[in-house]
């Protein structure tokens, strides 16, 4: 098993017994807000998750910073942008990254771009269910579930959250 996937498992499991995430009537009304939480438990537990795993993390990033955590294992340096998808009617487009930013991080080989996608639906009264985990490099996804947007050099972005597909050919 590769790190990408051994990763997404321990995320998922890890997201799966915080069956009991309690999430207030008020609060859910927020998809943002719930994103948010759910992505600052992983990122804050992120140590644990990968433990074993990886020789080094980092959790401590500007909120501009194309990152959430990195990890190292050896010279390899591994910059992860979590993002949720509360499974929902609606439109999902969010952003990835900068085309520009992308092309200056890939100048050094070691450096690879992961998306963590966390997608997951609302219980009552407020657990979560339905987790699945994308946990990939960028390159690995399938450009006709991403489109660039019209901001500066161009914006990457997901077409739809709700389909998101992998190309590792």
């Amino acid at each position: 098993m590769n790190i990408y996937d051994e990763l997404k498992a321990r995320i998922e499991t890890f997201l799966r017994g915080r069956r009991s995430f309690i999430v207030s009537e008020e609060f859910r009304r927020s998809t943002r807000g719930v994103g948010d939480a759910i992505e600052g438990l992983v990122v804050d537990q992120f140590g644990n998750i990968a433990k074993g795993l990886i020789d080094s993390f980092d959790t401590d990033f500007t909120r501009l910073a194309m990152e959430d955590v990195s990890f190292r294992i050896g010279n390899k340096y591994y910059a992860v942008d979590v993002k949720t998808h509360r499974d929902e009617p609606g439109f999902h487009m969010p952003n990835l990254i900068s085309v520009k930013r992308l092309m200056d991080f890939y100048g050094d080989d070691n450096n690879h771009f992961v998306v963590s996608m966390i997608q997951y639906r609302l219980t009552d009264p407020g657990g979560l269910e339905d987790v699945v985990v994308i946990f990939e490099p960028i390159e690995w996804f399938d450009w006709d579930c991403l489109r660039i947007g019209a901001l500066g050099w161009g914006q990457l972005q997901f077409k739809n959250a709700s389909d998101i597909r992998i190309n590792r050919g």
